[in-house]
């Protein structure tokens, strides 16, 4: 998990994409979490060290309000309650739940730059946390729930979908994965928002390419079997699905005449209003080749090609929030994921042809999951109703026995 810390300006990276972060310190950050998870793949290894995290974490909780009172006194750290100065949707979206339930909260800055840590006052307890409200007794957690690989691993081991992974951190070993796998995504084995992703990898050459992208995020590299289909964000909050965001990349239909790129001008005038239009980048045109294709190349008659891995309106693609209306052994599947990786809030990301038929069916997968979930996705779909997951992470806090934690938590 990397934390965010105000709304700096960071040089554009094309293959960061939107969501642009400053590579060295994402390495250093993603190379240590790995290693530390990997030290904890083993079960019993696993079990020490997510227990020694927990004790950790109620080592630090009491420490925080006198250090951050401290740091407020130097002036290094200061605070509002002034919800404009969010520094992401998803903390918003926390944020406006706590006002319309009457929960006093603000933000805290450190030398006057917005961070992601806030103090709410919850049943007359001052409790620090970062972003997302979890209460303390619900802190257990895996270490392996962020970790690209191990995650396809434990999920593998336990029944539930997930496609084949490889970890490698060499390029001969990546092209021994490729060899296996024949058509691979290419990614760092930790990171969010799709950063230095390359699906659809089936050759030599594009595979060293997507390897040196994706080790400027991490010294580990995941190779992984390609599925085909739509993105689906499935939230959990306790062990039960809470939304499904079904999301679809910016695509094009072929009729048999028109290039690629007059289909791309064409499905930008007859786009809805509020998908932005398809801006075509050099990781759209080599996509678009490792798929066969070129900008000019005349599409086929009903053929679809997908132009970018990244799904969702604000890349020229739709969205579509289904709620907890989908396949009832899709979503049972997606809640024992949850409840395997003990964590009180998740965010799965899968690839699936159709969320509302069997599972069993169709070729699918969960890919990722996140321990500190965009919820704030699943407030803007195209098409559905929106779903506040924000509300179900403040009702955490009703239940009786949340009451008796700790008096500070930390979550982080």
């Amino acid at each position: 998990m990397q934390l965010t810390v105000g709304k700096g300006i960071q040089k554009y990276c094309s293959e960061c994409g939107a969501v642009s972060a400053d590579h060295w310190s994402v390495w250093v950050s993603s190379t240590l979490e790995i290693g530390i998870s990997s030290l904890g793949a083993p079960t019993r290894l696993s079990a020490f060290f997510s227990a020694c995290s927990r004790g950790f974490a109620r080592l630090v909780a009491p420490v925080l309000p006198p250090l951050f009172r401290a740091a407020e006194f130097l002036h290094v750290v200061s605070r509002n309650d002034d919800l404009e100065q969010a520094c992401t949707k998803r903390s918003r979206a926390v944020w406006q739940e706590a006002r319309l339930r009457g929960i006093p909260m603000q933000q805290f800055f450190v030398f006057g730059i917005p961070t992601e840590f806030f103090e709410a006052n919850i049943f007359g307890m001052m409790r620090i946390f970062y972003s997302l409200p979890i209460p303390p007794i619900y802190r257990a957690g895996t270490l392996w729930a962020d970790d690209k690989h191990l995650l396809k691993q434990k999920f593998k081991e336990a029944g539930v979908a997930a496609p084949l992974s490889f970890s490698v951190s060499t390029l001969h070993q990546a092209s021994a994965a490729l060899k296996q796998l024949g058509t691979a995504c290419v990614k760092p084995r930790t990171g969010s928002n799709g950063r230095h992703t390359f699906p659809h990898v089936s050759t030599s050459a594009e595979l060293v390419k997507a390897f040196a992208s994706a080790k400027k995020l991490c010294h580990w590299v995941a190779i992984e079997q390609h599925l085909e289909g739509n993105v689906g964000r499935a939230t959990c909050v306790n062990g039960q699905m809470i939304g499904f965001l079904e999301s679809k990349y910016p695509t094009v239909v072929g009729d048999g005449s028109s290039t690629v790129r007059e289909l791309v001008e064409r499905e930008n005038k007859n786009k809805p209003v509020r998908v932005e239009d398809i801006e075509i980048t050099p990781l759209h045109e080599c996509y678009v080749e490792r798929r066969g294709y070129t900008l000019d190349s005349v599409l086929e008659k009903g053929k679809m090609l997908p132009l970018v891995y990244w799904a969702g309106r604000l890349s020229g693609g739709r969205t579509w929030e289904h709620g907890t209306d989908i396949h009832p052994e899709l979503k049972k599947e997606i809640e024992r994921a949850a409840r395997l990786t003990k964590l009180p809030v998740v965010g799965f990301d899968l690839i699936i042809q159709n969320p509302k038929e069997s599972p069993q069916s169709q070729m699918w997968g969960i890919i990722e999951a996140n321990s500190l979930p965009w919820i704030d996705l699943h407030l803007e779909p195209l098409y559905g109703t929106p779903v506040h997951v924000a509300k179900h992470l403040w009702d955490l806090w009703e239940q009786p026995h949340t009451q008796k934690a700790p008096a500070i938590a930390e979550n982080f």
